[in-house]
């Protein structure tokens, strides 16, 4: 191969490559559209009994902050 042919190559390769990438970027997009993300609801329970049992061991304690780590 003569370096004019690899320089080909290589540019058609780019080309191909990021035009892959855009497409599936707008595969993605539609995708995210279609199904949006569901927002969950807090568990008051959750927060009640958490609130009791930090009631329970520390009495004069105020919570300020429940996260759940994942």
């Amino acid at each position: 191969m003569s370096p004019p042919d690899i320089l080909a190559v290589c540019v058609s390769a780019f080309v191909a490559i990021f035009t892959l990438l855009t497409v599936l970027a707008g595969l993605m997009r539609l995708l995210v559209w279609a199904f949006p993300a569901t927002v969950e609801e807090p568990d008051t329970a959750i927060y009640a009994a958490v609130a009791a049992a930090c009631r329970q061991v520390f009495p004069h304690s105020r919570i300020s902050e429940i996260k759940e780590e994942k």
